[in-house]
């Protein structure tokens, strides 16, 4: 997973984990709906040198219930992010710019006790990466789609953990989805 859908990633399940939940109903329906955001500075030197992150991001979140089970909820959340990377030895810096629409959806498959597989789509701008001078480098845009094997920890919380993640639908240029972070930062800000 790459770093900035880590983040992505973090940002939502903060954003899901504050969700305080009651037992499902047969039908399914909107559990929950919500705006949250969400900033964050700090720095890391993964790529060799050490870079600085200014990150935010903000979006909607949309949680409902799967039909037929009390144990499985399908979140839709619209995100809209923007981190800004800095080399402090040389002042060089580039913006990483997301806007997105991420969505679980059926059918959704009980393959073990409280465990399913379903779709989960990432459809929009996942990445957008622009130089100091504003210059697009690289623009990831079309649909993402993998199938996930969950883990509800059968606790009827929405939550769990993805156990197995299979990428099955790639449409659209996506050169940072395969692409070297680091060189890519190197080049520009390194």
């Amino acid at each position: 997973m790459t770093r900035i859908r880590t983040q992505l990633a973090a940002a939502t399940l903060a954003a899901v984990a504050t969700v305080v939940v009651a037992a499902a109903p047969a039908q399914a329906r909107i559990l929950d709906q919500f705006t949250w955001s969400f900033e964050e500075t700090g720095s890391f030197d993964d790529c060799g040198f050490t870079i600085e992150s200014d990150f935010s991001s903000s979006g909607t979140t949309v949680i409902r219930t799967v039909h037929g089970t009390d144990e499985l909820w399908f979140a839709s959340i619209a995100v809209r992010s923007e981190e800004v990377l800095t080399n402090p030895e040389t002042g060089e810096w580039l913006r990483i710019v997301s806007r997105g629409l991420l969505k679980e959806s059926g059918p959704a498959t009980e393959v073990a006790d409280g465990v399913f597989t379903h779709t989960y789509s990432e459809a929009g701008n996942p990445v957008t990466i622009l130089d100091s001078d504003g210059k697009v480098v690289a623009r990831d845009t079309g649909l993402l789609r993998w199938v996930y094997t969950f883990d509800t920890l059968s606790d009827g919380e929405p939550g769990g953990f993805v156990l197995d993640e299979v990428l099955v639908k790639e449409a659209g240029p996506h050169p940072m989805f395969h692409a070297d972070w680091c060189g890519v930062f190197t080049d520009l800000i390194g």
